[in-house]
């Protein structure tokens, strides 16, 4: 986990998720646990330059959204980088 948190995202394509694709995606996984999971994801998504790590990104999302525990934004990143959306280095 200590390296996931360290990992830096990075976007692998332009722009933003479909918010069509996102919910049937990811809101079967996250809905329930988080109702303002579409925006963290955006804002996520806005991060994951390859310059700061999945643990600043978790530290942000935080204060921009309200508050979420850095594993979930961790485990986002990594459904995230499942389906190509970022890479992890």
């Amino acid at each position: 986990m200590a390296d996931l948190m360290q990992a830096k995202p990075r976007r692998s394509l332009p722009g933003l998720i479909n918010m069509k694709y996102q919910a049937i995606t990811f809101g079967p996984t996250y809905a329930a646990r988080d109702g303002h999971f579409m925006d963290r994801m955006a804002e996520m998504m806005n991060l994951a330059d390859g310059k700061r790590t999945v643990a600043q990104i978790a530290r942000i999302v935080n204060y921009e959204i309200g508050p979420i525990a850095p594993a979930l934004v961790g485990e986002m990143f990594q459904d995230l980088a499942r389906t190509g959306f970022v890479t992890l280095d």
